[in-house]
């Protein structure tokens, strides 16, 4: 990319082999888990729009609510290999081993060979990366947009600096570069924060005449684009203008608004925590609020001035909230949001669990790292856009996910801050080594600070009320065939019900356990409970339906319920020994 040297090309391809081999066994490893396999969340609203797109339906009817481009890839693959295929996965792991490629050769470009090889063994071993590679989610994807984007706009910078043809910028290069920063925006809508900073940079270091307009004319080109038929499409749908997506002013009130303590996206009290169902309540409540309909641009607008107002009503609540988010995407914690990684760490993969490299030792590395070459042109193009991006962050909401954009760059610094303590150390520079290793010390004691004690009983609840739901749908089908009279079907949908209740109810427990008050938590577990032991009476199965009922009296005793059916399964059960 940037040097045609065999030892570069060699080491690239190194790197690449190793993302690519650690990547494949991470997905043998977890592929058959219900974890993957159950698309929740954000994950749920890409595969439905995927199907829907594959089914003819490309256009859509909306303004588009959730960032466009990932459900449009995810049709592809699905049209190439079909929904359940474990190869969608697989081209995820191909595009995050060839971010790795590429981190290697953004390092190669900002500090050298040794650097580069750090960098692209980082990529290609950050177990992060490997998480959400084996979700629907399109983290993989955005990831490699954004990573190429950057690439790129260095490279069209270093061949504009060695140009030897005057005036004359690299139209071509820059044309690319805005084109591929156009596709980032469509995968995350607040990298547009970025493009300012991005143009400015531009114009910084293309000297005089006619070669800044004609690079920035070319960025800007580039990014239309990638941009203009989305923002074309919504107005045909929705006869409004809506750039990109409609849901900004509504991340800004979920970020802002006083109930969200956290920092992290919170389910409001009058929305549904589905993307689908969000754009549905979150329209509901602010029309209920307007008194009259709103467009989807002036439906952004409201949700912003409302959350203008919740900032105004009390400030210090703002200022301790945006101190808190800072805190939660400099710390060592993977924030859940529809998945966690604690979970998969240690519950699904001994991958995860290798001693590697994680966020918390990292990102102080690239401190250093960027701090000794913070001079560097081509540096700036990168620390700013790391610091764009948090300042987007931190005036919306965080997460695990969230965070991801900035770990190549974050990797590439990491890189050139531990080459660069290595060097100190050999060449017997110990003040300045001292002062590094010292403030190391100091920023991985902020970075590892416990702000959040999490004991997995949100996921554990999530997971076990997807369990529930298809235990539910194959109990549903076992008695309509008991009335069909096809016991046989009957018996294999009623040993589908048992298999997945029997994965529901350990993850329930253990939620009710963690958090016995919860009152969400009860609610599944007593739902889930009592389809068990309608299922077992509907099959005539007493003895088994009164240990589920003595069982869920003994978890929920101050539930009615529970008393009751216990007395009838205790009744049926008498019954059914009498006649035995």
């Amino acid at each position: 990319m940037f040097n045609r040297d065999h030892p570069d090309r060699a080491l690239a391809a190194l790197v690449f082999v190793i993302a690519a081999v650690a990547r494949m066994l991470y997905i043998y490893s977890v592929w058959d888990s219900p974890s993957v396999q159950y698309v929740m969340g954000d994950a749920q609203a890409y595969h439905e729009r995927a199907l829907e797109i594959v089914a003819g339906d490309w256009l859509g009817n909306r303004a588009f609510y959730q960032d466009p481009l990932y459900p449009y890839f995810l049709a592809t693959l699905y049209s190439l290999f079909g929904s359940g295929s474990v190869r969608v996965l697989f081209v995820q792991t191909a595009l995050g081993a060839t971010t790795a490629l590429m981190v290697f050769w953004i390092a190669r470009a900002l500090f050298g060979k040794r650097e580069a090889l750090l960098a692209g063994l980082f990529a290609a071993l950050y177990p992060v990366s490997f998480y959400y590679e084996a979700l629907l989610l399109k983290v993989s994807f955005s990831l490699f947009l954004t990573t190429a984007a950057l690439m790129l706009c260095l490279r069209a910078d270093r061949t504009s600096e060695s140009a030897s043809h005057g005036s004359r910028a690299n139209v071509g290069g820059w044309l690319l570069a805005g084109f591929s920063f156009g596709l980032a925006t469509l995968t995350r809508g607040n990298f547009l924060l970025f493009v300012p900073v991005l143009l400015a940079w531009v114009w910084w270091g293309q000297g005089k005449g006619m070669r800044r307009p004609m690079a920035i004319g070319a960025v800007t080109v580039g990014l239309a684009l990638a941009i203009l038929p989305v923002t074309l499409r919504n107005a045909y749908v929705s006869g409004d203008f809506v750039l990109i997506t409609s849901q900004a002013g509504q991340n800004f009130y979920i970020g802002n608004y006083r109930g969200n303590h956290s920092g992290a996206y919170r389910t409001l009290p009058f929305a549904r925590a589905h993307p689908r169902f969000e754009e549905e309540d979150m329209r509901s409540e602010a029309e209920r609020r307007a008194g009259h309909s709103l467009s989807p641009s002036e439906l952004s607008r409201f949700w912003f001035h409302e959350a203008v107002a919740e900032i105004q009503a009390d400030p210090a609540h703002t200022a301790r909230l945006a101190w808190r988010k800072l805190r939660l995407f400099t710390n060592h914690y993977e924030v859940p949001d529809n998945y966690s990684f604690d979970y998969f760490r240690s519950e699904l993969s001994p991958l995860l669990r290798l001693p590697l490299l994680s966020w918390g030792i990292l990102f102080p590395l690239a401190l250093v790292g960027a701090f000794f070459v913070r001079a560097n042109r081509r540096a700036i193009l990168l620390t700013s856009y790391v610091a764009t991006y948090l300042v987007s962050v931190v005036l919306f909401y965080t997460s695990s996910r969230y965070r991801m954009p900035v770990v190549p760059i974050v990797l590439v610094f990491a890189a050139g801050g531990t080459a660069r303590i290595a060097n100190l150390i050999r060449e017997r520079e110990w003040r300045t080594t001292l002062t590094a290793l010292g403030f190391l010390a100091l920023a991985w004691s902020v970075t590892h600070q416990d702000l959040v004690q999490d004991d997995l009983t949100l996921y554990r609840l999530k997971l076990g009320t997807q369990h529930q739901i298809r235990a539910q749908k194959a109990q549903g089908e076992a008695v309509e065939l008991i009335a069909a009279r096809e016991y046989v079907a009957a018996d294999s949908a009623m040993a589908r019900y048992t298999e997945l209740f029997e994965l529901a109810e350990p993850h329930l427990r253990a939620a009710l356990e963690a958090r016995p008050h919860n009152p969400k938590a009860q609610q599944i577990f007593l739902q889930m409970m009592v389809l068990r032991i309608k299922a077992l009476e509907a099959f005539g199965n007493y003895p088994e339906a009164l240990t589920a009922a003595r069982l869920l009296t003994e978890t929920l005793p101050n539930r009615s319920i529970s008393w009751r059916l216990l007395r009838d399964m205790q009744e049926h059960a008498e019954f059914d020994e009498l006649e035995r």
